[in-house]
């Protein structure tokens, strides 16, 4: 161990530096700087480092981590400089720096605001699904992260059933989807104003809701994950335009809903994809997709208002 906060403990630790925990453990769980388990201390304005699998890790905690530096979690493989899941933590305005991992973390209501990532070999930061409720993702940024330089989304539910979460912008630091995503049956996701969204070759599927809400001068955009036209870059190999479009796009399930506002849509195989679902668009650019909607005869559409297509192979309705 290093520090070991269990079930119903308390206490905080600030302005403190914290080494080498989990060094000679062969116990996972314990391989970490401060292990807290169903307890929620406050963990601020300190440095991190060196841990043997974790530099912090959080198991259905509430507690609020700020303004701390995470670093050099690296002996592990993997290894992670914030791991946990369950809970409502406050992970904020952190510098999370040389681990092998950022951060892992999943079915949350957490907050997880303004923290930078650098030079973390194998990614920044993964969401492995199950955002609830008020959590919320936002204003991060980072640089140097391998090819996994923004929020990786795990696949499967991003979301908890029935649950409404908004993912907000970041900076230079869009949502990656490396693998086939879900918005399952109840649940609604919202992407903000001046949120990134960038697809490798898969489908992001509806089942319950979207809403992009973006505004004139903060648009929502969903790109290919080679289309650094947004200023930030996924592989951190320079700036890139796609050349081939992989198979992707959105995919709006029976009975799903949406609503796209003051959103770009690119470089996607398949921008739009409408099955048995209503269309709704205002202030939406489709540019340099293969298909830019597909959506059978017939489908109802609630709005269709200033919607523009630039460079698309085609249309099909």
């Amino acid at each position: 161990f290093g520090i070991d906060y269990q079930s119903g403990s308390a206490g905080s630790i600030t302005n403190s530096i914290i080494r080498y925990g989990g060094k000679f453990t062969g116990v996972l769980g314990n391989k970490a700087n401060i292990y807290i388990t169903n307890s929620s201390p406050a963990i601020t304005n300190s440095t991190i480092e060196y841990g043997r699998t974790y530099g912090i890790y959080l198991d259905t905690s509430s507690s609020t981590i700020s303004n701390n530096t995470i670093r050099y979690q690296t002996t592990d493989t993997p290894a992670y400089g914030v791991y946990g899941s369950g809970g409502a933590p406050t992970i904020t305005n952190n510098t999370i720096a040389s681990n092998s991992y950022g951060m892992a973390f999943w079915d949350s209501t957490g907050t997880f605001s303004s923290n930078t990532f650098t030079n973390n070999t194998n990614g920044a930061f993964t969401w492995a699904g199950g955002l609830t409720g008020a959590g919320r993702i936002q204003g991060n940024t980072g640089s140097g992260n391998g090819t996994w330089n923004g929020i990786r989304l795990n696949g499967g539910n991003l979301l908890s059933a029935g649950a409404t979460s908004t993912f907000s912008a970041n900076t230079l630091f869009p949502y990656i989807l490396p693998s086939t995503s879900e918005v399952p049956t109840g649940a609604g996701l919202i992407a903000e104003a001046g949120s990134v969204w960038k697809f490798a070759g898969v489908s992001f599927n509806i089942y319950g809701r979207i809403e992009a809400q973006g505004t004139p001068s903060s648009p929502v955009l969903f790109t290919h994950w080679l289309s650094d036209s947004d200023g930030s870059d996924v592989h951190g190999n320079g700036s890139t335009t796609p050349t081939t479009l992989f198979p992707s796009g959105i995919y709006l399930k029976p009975n799903a809903t949406s609503d796209f506002t003051n959103s770009t849509i690119s470089y996607l195989d398949n921008g739009l994809n409408y099955d048995s679902s209503t269309i709704s668009l205002e202030n939406v650019l489709f540019s340099h997709n293969l298909q830019a909607i597909s959506a059978p005869a017939g489908t109802p559409v609630t709005k269709a208002i200033n919607v523009s297509f630039e460079g698309n192979v085609g249309t099909s309705t």
